[in-house]
């Protein structure tokens, strides 16, 4: 194992937490109450449509149904790329810690670790 430095540095800054992390829950709120929303409207074209004898009246209510479960599409869409988004920049900073630890520890600490990771997917991953 290397010695240890006496002298002491601060963490690297990709160590510091997501800059828009605050941002990112609050879109995440966002889309939860956007797909609530359209649940509900969803419920109320259901028993419309469920009480509508009229073939009209039926073919608007499912283009509206149609409309909701778009809406509710777009948005588990911009979530999912939003949170792919996320990802990569966390399996980045992994990699860069993962680093640095080889760095300061040496490259059969990687080994090892490697070696006791074999059932871990999220470790092996990288």
């Amino acid at each position: 194992m290397p010695a240890h430095d006496v002298t002491h540095k601060p963490p690297p800054t990709d160590w510091q937490s997501l800059p828009d992390l605050d941002e990112l829950l609050g879109r995440a709120q966002e889309t939860a109450r956007g797909m609530a929303e359209a649940e509900k409207a969803l419920e109320i074209v259901r028993r419309r449509y469920g009480q509508a004898r009229d073939p009209d009246a039926q073919g608007r209510l499912a283009a509206e149904a149609l409309e909701q479960v778009e809406r509710q599409l777009s948005l588990a869409r911009e979530r999912r790329r939003q949170l792919d988004s996320i990802e990569a920049k966390l399996w980045a900073r992994r990699n860069r810690i993962e680093r640095s630890l080889i760095q300061v520890r040496g490259s059969g600490w990687w080994r090892a670790r490697r070696a006791g990771a074999h059932g871990d997917a999220s470790v092996e991953r990288a």
